[in-house]
Protein backbone atom coordinates (compact mmCIF):
# COMPACT_ATOMS: atom_id res chain seq x y z
CA UNK A 1 0.00 0.00 0.00
CA UNK A 2 1.16 3.45 -0.61
CA UNK A 3 0.36 6.63 -2.77
CA UNK A 4 -0.52 5.17 -5.89
CA UNK A 5 -3.36 2.99 -3.98
CA UNK A 6 -4.17 6.03 -1.80
CA UNK A 7 -8.44 6.83 -1.73
CA UNK A 8 -8.15 9.49 0.91
CA UNK A 9 -10.98 12.21 1.69
CA UNK A 10 -8.88 15.73 0.75
CA UNK A 11 -12.03 17.69 2.16
CA UNK A 12 -10.04 20.91 3.85
CA UNK A 13 -7.25 20.64 1.83
CA UNK A 14 -6.15 22.64 -1.00
CA UNK A 15 -6.64 19.59 -2.61
CA UNK A 16 -9.05 17.21 -4.69
CA UNK A 17 -9.62 13.79 -5.76
CA UNK A 18 -9.68 14.75 -9.07
CA UNK A 19 -5.99 16.56 -8.18
CA UNK A 20 -5.42 13.09 -6.94
CA UNK A 21 -5.72 11.51 -9.31
CA UNK A 22 -3.74 13.65 -12.42
CA UNK A 23 -0.78 13.88 -9.37
CA UNK A 24 -0.84 10.12 -9.43
CA UNK A 25 -0.71 9.74 -13.04
CA UNK A 26 2.03 12.49 -13.17
CA UNK A 27 3.95 10.73 -11.18
CA UNK A 28 4.41 7.18 -11.95
CA UNK A 29 4.70 8.30 -15.35
CA UNK A 30 7.38 10.67 -15.33
CA UNK A 31 9.69 8.39 -12.51
CA UNK A 32 8.80 5.19 -15.23
CA UNK A 33 10.97 7.12 -17.93
CA UNK A 34 13.88 9.09 -16.12
CA UNK A 35 14.33 6.23 -13.35
CA UNK A 36 12.04 3.01 -13.87
CA UNK A 37 14.22 0.98 -11.09
CA UNK A 38 12.84 3.30 -8.60
CA UNK A 39 9.20 2.35 -8.65
CA UNK A 40 10.45 -1.49 -7.94
CA UNK A 41 12.49 -0.52 -5.10
CA UNK A 42 11.61 3.01 -3.95
CA UNK A 43 14.63 4.12 -1.58
CA UNK A 44 15.87 7.61 0.23
CA UNK A 45 13.68 10.38 2.01
CA UNK A 46 11.09 10.39 -1.15
CA UNK A 47 10.09 7.00 -0.47
CA UNK A 48 9.37 8.04 3.04
CA UNK A 49 6.08 9.54 1.43
CA UNK A 50 5.17 7.41 -1.42
CA UNK A 51 5.12 4.42 0.78
CA UNK A 52 2.46 6.04 2.79
CA UNK A 53 -0.99 6.75 2.25
CA UNK A 54 -1.72 9.16 5.73
CA UNK A 55 -3.03 12.19 4.41
CA UNK A 56 0.22 14.71 4.71
CA UNK A 57 2.06 12.18 2.94
CA UNK A 58 -0.70 11.92 -0.26
CA UNK A 59 -0.81 15.89 0.15
CA UNK A 60 3.30 16.11 -0.11
CA UNK A 61 3.27 14.05 -2.98
CA UNK A 62 0.58 16.36 -4.73
CA UNK A 63 2.63 19.44 -4.13
CA UNK A 64 5.19 17.39 -5.39
CA UNK A 65 3.55 16.87 -8.63
CA UNK A 66 2.62 20.07 -8.96
CA UNK A 67 6.13 21.37 -8.48
CA UNK A 68 7.60 19.64 -11.18
CA UNK A 69 4.42 19.55 -13.24
CA UNK A 70 4.42 23.84 -13.32
CA UNK A 71 8.07 23.69 -13.49
CA UNK A 72 8.74 22.04 -16.82
CA UNK A 73 5.69 23.85 -18.50
CA UNK A 74 8.11 26.94 -17.47
CA UNK A 75 11.57 26.73 -18.17
CA UNK A 76 13.72 27.16 -20.68
CA UNK A 77 14.20 24.09 -23.45
CA UNK A 78 18.06 24.50 -22.39
CA UNK A 79 17.08 23.84 -19.21
CA UNK A 80 15.30 20.54 -19.21
CA UNK A 81 19.06 18.60 -18.89
CA UNK A 82 19.55 20.38 -15.28
CA UNK A 83 15.95 20.30 -14.51
CA UNK A 84 16.12 16.26 -15.14
CA UNK A 85 19.23 15.96 -13.12
CA UNK A 86 17.42 17.94 -10.27
CA UNK A 87 14.52 15.96 -10.60
CA UNK A 88 16.63 12.41 -10.22
CA UNK A 89 18.76 13.83 -7.65
CA UNK A 90 15.52 13.82 -5.55
CA UNK A 91 14.49 10.11 -6.39
CA UNK A 92 18.29 9.00 -5.92
CA UNK A 93 19.37 10.68 -2.87
CA UNK A 94 19.57 9.04 0.53
CA UNK A 95 20.84 12.29 2.62
CA UNK A 96 17.81 14.26 3.86
CA UNK A 97 19.28 17.19 4.03
CA UNK A 98 20.30 16.97 0.11
CA UNK A 99 16.73 16.20 -0.65
CA UNK A 100 15.74 18.89 1.20
CA UNK A 101 17.71 21.82 -0.27
CA UNK A 102 17.66 20.44 -4.00
CA UNK A 103 13.47 20.67 -2.97
CA UNK A 104 14.05 24.15 -1.73
CA UNK A 105 15.29 25.48 -4.47
CA UNK A 106 12.54 23.66 -6.83
CA UNK A 107 9.92 24.99 -5.00
CA UNK A 108 11.09 28.38 -4.99
CA UNK A 109 11.49 28.28 -8.87
CA UNK A 110 7.60 27.22 -9.00
CA UNK A 111 6.57 30.16 -7.04
CA UNK A 112 8.58 32.01 -9.02
CA UNK A 113 7.20 31.10 -12.22
CA UNK A 114 3.49 32.41 -11.24
CA UNK A 115 5.63 35.96 -12.12
CA UNK A 116 7.90 35.68 -14.51
CA UNK A 117 8.58 32.87 -17.38
CA UNK A 118 10.74 30.83 -18.93
CA UNK A 119 12.93 30.10 -15.84
CA UNK A 120 16.31 29.29 -17.26
CA UNK A 121 18.29 26.66 -15.10
CA UNK A 122 22.37 27.15 -14.62
CA UNK A 123 22.23 29.81 -17.41
CA UNK A 124 25.82 30.44 -17.78
CA UNK A 125 26.97 26.22 -18.02
CA UNK A 126 26.62 25.15 -21.77
CA UNK A 127 23.91 22.36 -23.30
CA UNK A 128 26.92 20.54 -24.45
CA UNK A 129 28.92 20.55 -21.01
CA UNK A 130 25.33 19.91 -18.85
CA UNK A 131 25.29 16.43 -21.34
CA UNK A 132 28.73 15.97 -20.03
CA UNK A 133 28.68 16.42 -16.08
CA UNK A 134 30.94 19.72 -16.32
CA UNK A 135 30.14 22.32 -14.42
CA UNK A 136 31.65 25.71 -14.75
CA UNK A 137 29.99 28.29 -12.05
CA UNK A 138 26.93 29.70 -12.54
CA UNK A 139 23.83 31.05 -10.72
CA UNK A 140 20.99 28.30 -10.05
CA UNK A 141 18.82 30.54 -11.75
CA UNK A 142 17.86 33.65 -14.72
CA UNK A 143 14.91 35.27 -15.79
CA UNK A 144 14.40 37.98 -18.31
CA UNK A 145 12.52 41.17 -17.42
CA UNK A 146 11.75 43.59 -19.97
CA UNK A 147 14.92 45.95 -18.86
CA UNK A 148 17.17 43.28 -18.88
CA UNK A 149 17.96 39.38 -17.12
CA UNK A 150 18.05 39.05 -13.57
CA UNK A 151 20.82 36.06 -12.20
CA UNK A 152 19.57 34.28 -8.95
CA UNK A 153 20.92 31.91 -6.64
CA UNK A 154 19.21 29.75 -4.05
CA UNK A 155 20.72 28.38 -1.00
CA UNK A 156 19.65 27.53 2.60
CA UNK A 157 21.22 29.30 5.69
CA UNK A 158 22.51 27.36 8.10
CA UNK A 159 23.66 28.68 11.58
CA UNK A 160 26.08 26.57 12.72
CA UNK A 161 26.23 26.80 16.00
CA UNK A 162 21.90 25.99 16.04
CA UNK A 163 22.98 23.20 14.40
CA UNK A 164 25.23 21.52 16.55
CA UNK A 165 23.28 22.75 19.24
CA UNK A 166 20.07 21.15 17.51
CA UNK A 167 21.96 17.77 17.29
CA UNK A 168 23.62 17.93 20.90
CA UNK A 169 20.20 18.09 22.33
CA UNK A 170 18.30 15.71 19.94
CA UNK A 171 21.39 12.92 21.30
CA UNK A 172 20.51 13.83 24.80
CA UNK A 173 17.05 13.31 24.44
CA UNK A 174 17.79 9.98 22.57
CA UNK A 175 20.08 9.14 25.73
CA UNK A 176 17.86 9.92 28.45
CA UNK A 177 15.00 8.26 26.40
CA UNK A 178 17.21 4.77 26.80
CA UNK A 179 17.77 5.55 30.48
CA UNK A 180 14.32 6.11 31.13
CA UNK A 181 13.23 2.85 29.37
CA UNK A 182 15.09 0.94 31.29
CA UNK A 183 13.52 2.31 34.58
CA UNK A 184 10.28 2.25 32.93
CA UNK A 185 9.93 5.73 34.10
CA UNK A 186 6.96 7.84 32.30
CA UNK A 187 8.15 11.55 32.12
CA UNK A 188 8.08 14.78 29.98
CA UNK A 189 11.31 16.72 30.13
CA UNK A 190 11.75 20.19 28.46
CA UNK A 191 16.13 20.54 27.94
CA UNK A 192 16.34 24.22 27.83
CA UNK A 193 20.03 24.90 26.94
CA UNK A 194 22.14 27.95 26.10
CA UNK A 195 23.77 28.03 22.57
CA UNK A 196 27.37 26.85 24.04
CA UNK A 197 25.73 23.25 24.18
CA UNK A 198 27.32 21.45 21.07
CA UNK A 199 28.12 17.92 22.06
CA UNK A 200 26.73 15.28 23.95
CA UNK A 201 29.97 14.68 25.20
CA UNK A 202 30.01 17.51 27.63
CA UNK A 203 27.49 15.52 29.48
CA UNK A 204 29.67 12.72 30.88
CA UNK A 205 28.05 9.48 30.85
CA UNK A 206 28.02 8.63 35.02
CA UNK A 207 26.13 12.34 35.09
CA UNK A 208 22.90 11.13 32.85
CA UNK A 209 22.90 8.32 34.90
CA UNK A 210 22.47 10.03 37.87
CA UNK A 211 20.28 12.93 36.53
CA UNK A 212 17.57 10.05 35.49
CA UNK A 213 17.91 8.33 38.85
CA UNK A 214 16.91 11.97 39.93
CA UNK A 215 14.10 11.94 38.00
CA UNK A 216 13.09 8.64 38.51
CA UNK A 217 12.88 9.62 42.35
CA UNK A 218 10.87 12.65 42.10
CA UNK A 219 7.64 12.87 39.76
CA UNK A 220 8.44 16.56 38.91
CA UNK A 221 11.45 18.91 39.44
CA UNK A 222 14.34 20.68 37.87
CA UNK A 223 18.08 20.63 37.81
CA UNK A 224 20.50 23.44 36.57
CA UNK A 225 23.46 22.24 34.39
CA UNK A 226 26.77 24.48 33.78
CA UNK A 227 27.98 24.39 30.29
CA UNK A 228 30.61 25.97 29.59
CA UNK A 229 30.46 28.67 32.52
CA UNK A 230 26.24 29.63 30.89
CA UNK A 231 23.36 27.73 32.82
CA UNK A 232 21.00 25.37 31.37
CA UNK A 233 18.47 24.11 33.13
CA UNK A 234 16.75 20.43 33.06
CA UNK A 235 12.64 20.14 33.92
CA UNK A 236 10.45 17.25 33.80
CA UNK A 237 7.28 16.73 34.91
CA UNK A 238 4.33 13.85 35.16
CA UNK A 239 2.96 12.67 31.51
CA UNK A 240 -0.49 13.26 30.51
CA UNK A 241 -2.87 10.61 30.00
CA UNK A 242 -6.78 11.60 28.39
CA UNK A 243 -9.14 10.92 31.07
CA UNK A 244 -12.15 8.90 29.39
CA UNK A 245 -15.06 10.62 31.87
CA UNK A 246 -14.12 14.03 31.53
CA UNK A 247 -12.17 13.88 28.11
CA UNK A 248 -9.36 16.25 29.85
CA UNK A 249 -5.62 15.65 29.78
CA UNK A 250 -4.39 15.27 33.60
CA UNK A 251 -1.48 13.80 35.31
CA UNK A 252 -0.70 10.44 35.39
CA UNK A 253 1.49 7.94 37.72
CA UNK A 254 4.03 5.85 36.42
CA UNK A 255 1.22 2.82 37.41
CA UNK A 256 -1.64 4.58 35.52
CA UNK A 257 0.33 4.71 32.66
CA UNK A 258 1.40 1.21 32.95
CA UNK A 259 -2.06 -0.15 32.54
CA UNK A 260 -1.71 0.91 28.96
CA UNK A 261 1.65 1.00 28.11
CA UNK A 262 5.19 0.06 29.64
CA UNK A 263 6.28 3.74 29.72
CA UNK A 264 6.13 7.14 27.88
CA UNK A 265 8.12 10.08 27.71
CA UNK A 266 8.18 13.46 25.67
CA UNK A 267 10.80 15.76 25.33
CA UNK A 268 10.69 19.74 24.61
CA UNK A 269 13.56 21.48 23.40
CA UNK A 270 14.41 24.79 23.78
CA UNK A 271 17.06 27.48 23.14
CA UNK A 272 18.11 29.91 25.85
CA UNK A 273 18.29 33.01 24.22
CA UNK A 274 21.20 35.18 24.72
CA UNK A 275 22.99 37.85 22.49
CA UNK A 276 24.77 36.02 19.90
CA UNK A 277 24.34 38.34 17.16
CA UNK A 278 27.83 38.11 16.18
CA UNK A 279 27.99 34.54 16.06
CA UNK A 280 24.77 34.43 13.87
CA UNK A 281 26.26 37.61 11.59
CA UNK A 282 29.47 35.93 10.79
CA UNK A 283 27.37 32.95 9.84
CA UNK A 284 25.04 34.93 7.69
CA UNK A 285 28.46 36.70 6.19
CA UNK A 286 30.02 33.24 5.43
CA UNK A 287 26.83 31.74 3.11
CA UNK A 288 27.15 34.87 1.25
CA UNK A 289 30.49 35.01 0.59
CA UNK A 290 30.34 31.34 -0.27
CA UNK A 291 27.68 32.31 -3.28
CA UNK A 292 29.80 35.68 -4.32
CA UNK A 293 31.89 33.67 -7.56
CA UNK A 294 28.44 32.03 -8.89
CA UNK A 295 27.29 35.41 -10.64
CA UNK A 296 28.42 37.58 -13.71
CA UNK A 297 29.51 40.77 -12.89
CA UNK A 298 27.65 43.00 -15.46
CA UNK A 299 24.07 41.28 -14.44
CA UNK A 300 21.87 42.22 -11.23
CA UNK A 301 22.27 39.10 -8.81
CA UNK A 302 19.80 37.94 -6.46
CA UNK A 303 20.01 35.67 -3.43
CA UNK A 304 17.63 34.05 -2.28
CA UNK A 305 17.89 32.03 0.98
CA UNK A 306 16.06 29.04 2.64
CA UNK A 307 15.77 28.96 6.47
CA UNK A 308 16.87 25.93 7.97
CA UNK A 309 15.83 26.12 11.91
CA UNK A 310 12.38 27.27 13.06
CA UNK A 311 14.20 29.07 15.37
CA UNK A 312 16.03 31.60 12.91
CA UNK A 313 13.70 34.20 12.02
CA UNK A 314 12.68 36.24 8.79
CA UNK A 315 13.18 39.08 10.57
CA UNK A 316 16.06 38.40 12.53
CA UNK A 317 17.76 37.73 9.22
CA UNK A 318 16.20 40.81 7.46
CA UNK A 319 17.12 43.01 10.33
CA UNK A 320 20.63 41.81 10.57
CA UNK A 321 21.29 42.39 6.54
CA UNK A 322 20.15 46.19 6.64
CA UNK A 323 22.08 46.88 9.59
CA UNK A 324 25.12 45.08 9.13
CA UNK A 325 25.04 43.51 5.48
CA UNK A 326 24.37 46.64 3.15
CA UNK A 327 26.23 49.00 4.92
CA UNK A 328 29.33 47.19 4.27
CA UNK A 329 31.38 48.11 1.04
CA UNK A 330 32.22 44.50 0.90
CA UNK A 331 28.64 43.55 -0.04
CA UNK A 332 27.96 45.63 -2.90
CA UNK A 333 28.39 42.80 -5.72
CA UNK A 334 24.92 41.94 -4.23
CA UNK A 335 21.59 43.19 -5.25
CA UNK A 336 19.12 42.16 -2.86
CA UNK A 337 18.42 39.18 -0.57
CA UNK A 338 15.02 37.36 -0.64
CA UNK A 339 13.91 35.13 2.24
CA UNK A 340 11.60 31.97 0.37
CA UNK A 341 9.30 30.69 2.66
CA UNK A 342 7.56 27.63 1.30
CA UNK A 343 3.50 26.54 1.95
CA UNK A 344 3.85 25.34 5.94
CA UNK A 345 1.39 22.98 5.36
CA UNK A 346 -1.56 21.87 2.51
CA UNK A 347 -5.02 22.36 4.48
CA UNK A 348 -7.05 25.70 2.73
CA UNK A 349 -6.19 27.74 5.79
CA UNK A 350 -2.64 27.28 5.73
CA UNK A 351 -0.40 30.47 4.19
CA UNK A 352 1.03 30.72 0.60
CA UNK A 353 4.65 30.21 -0.14
CA UNK A 354 6.09 34.00 0.93
CA UNK A 355 8.82 35.97 -0.33
CA UNK A 356 10.32 38.58 1.78
CA UNK A 357 12.91 40.86 0.08
CA UNK A 358 15.36 43.44 0.79
CA UNK A 359 17.68 45.71 -1.81
CA UNK A 360 20.91 46.79 -1.33
CA UNK A 361 21.31 50.91 -1.18
CA UNK A 362 24.42 49.99 -1.95
CA UNK A 363 24.91 47.67 -4.93
CA UNK A 364 27.08 48.29 -7.45
CA UNK A 365 24.47 47.27 -9.88
CA UNK A 366 21.16 48.20 -8.34
CA UNK A 367 17.40 46.39 -8.83
CA UNK A 368 15.80 47.29 -12.46
CA UNK A 369 12.43 48.60 -12.40
CA UNK A 370 10.59 45.49 -13.36
CA UNK A 371 12.23 43.63 -10.87
CA UNK A 372 11.09 46.12 -7.81
CA UNK A 373 7.61 46.09 -10.00
CA UNK A 374 7.23 42.46 -9.61
CA UNK A 375 8.58 42.04 -6.33
CA UNK A 376 6.80 45.20 -5.00
CA UNK A 377 3.42 44.58 -6.84
CA UNK A 378 3.03 41.10 -8.11
CA UNK A 379 3.68 42.42 -11.60
CA UNK A 380 4.04 39.90 -13.44
CA UNK A 381 6.17 39.39 -16.80
CA UNK A 382 5.88 36.29 -18.98
CA UNK A 383 7.40 36.14 -22.56
CA UNK A 384 5.23 34.76 -25.05
CA UNK A 385 6.88 34.61 -29.06
CA UNK A 386 8.89 37.31 -28.23
CA UNK A 387 6.29 39.19 -26.22
CA UNK A 388 5.80 40.07 -22.44
CA UNK A 389 2.27 39.73 -21.27
CA UNK A 390 0.88 39.38 -18.09
CA UNK A 391 -0.54 35.79 -17.95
Amino acid sequence: MGFLEANINLDGTKFNHAILLAAQKYLVEAIQFHDPEWLDKPEGPLSWYWNREDIESVCFLINFADTLGRLRKNITEKSITTYIKKFKELLQTKKENQFEETLLELRFARALCELVSPISFEPFVPQETKALGQQPRSPDYAMRLPDGDIQIEVTTFHFGALESWNLATKHLSKQLSHLLEKHKISRVIEIAFPLEFNSISLLPRKFLEDLADEICLSTSGSRQIMIRHKTGTLTWKPFLLLDDESQIFKEATDEEISTVSSFAYGFQKRLVKENHDELFLKSLRNTLNKKRSQRAKSLPYLLVLGLSHYSITVEGVMTAVRERIWPNPNYEWLTGLLIFTPASGFLESDPLPTLNYSFNPNARIPPTEALNEMLKNDARFHLRNGVFCSH
